[in-house]
C-alpha cells in the first residue's frame, strides 16, 4: 500500500507559482534524505520526527520533497536558495503542513526547557 497523497497545495516560491504535494515520491525521498522511517500507520510521525530533528532543517526538506512531484530534478539546495528569498511576511509552513494535510496543532514541536526565574527576581518596588 502506498503512502496517502494530501492535496495539491499552490505556493509563490523562486518567483512562481509552485504546486506542493505528498505522494509515494516525496515520502520516499524524505525517508532517504533524513535517513527515517515512513510509517503507514501515521505519517504524522515522520513529520513530527522531521521537525524535531531540526526545525529548519525539517521544514526545508519537507518543502523539498513536497515539490518533487512537479519537478524530479529539483534539489535541496536549491529550495534552501529559493527560502533565502522568500518575504518575512510570507508565511511557508502553514502550506506545507496543509499540503500534508496536518492541523498545526496536531504537532508536538520539543521545545528547549526555559529556565525558571528564581524566586526573588521580582522587580523591587522604587
Amino acid at each position: 500500500m502506498a503512502p496517502t497523497t494530501a492535496p495539491a497545495v499552490a505556493i509563490e516560491l523562486g518567483g512562481r507559482q509552485r504546486t506542493l504535494q505528498f505522494g509515494f515520491r516525496a515520502w520516499h525521498a524524505l525517508e532517504k534524505a533524513a535517513g527515517l522511517t515512513y510509517s503507514l500507520e501515521d505519517s504524522g510521525n515522520i513529520i513530527q520526527q522531521l521537525l524535531n530533528k531540526g526545525a529548519l532543517d525539517g521544514m526545508s526538506l519537507l518543502l523539498w520533497a513536497g515539490l518533487l512531484k512537479e519537478d524530479k530534478t529539483l534539489t535541496h539546495d536549491a529550495v534552501l536558495d529559493m527560502l533565502d528569498d522568500v518575504p518575512a511576511d510570507q508565511p511557508i509552513m502553514p502550506k506545507v503542513l496543509e499540503a500534508l494535510g496536518v492541523k498545526p496543532d496536531k504537532l508536538a514541536l520539543v521545545e528547549e526547557p526555559r529556565p525558571e526565574p528564581p524566586p526573588d527576581a521580582s522587580p523591587s518596588p522604587s
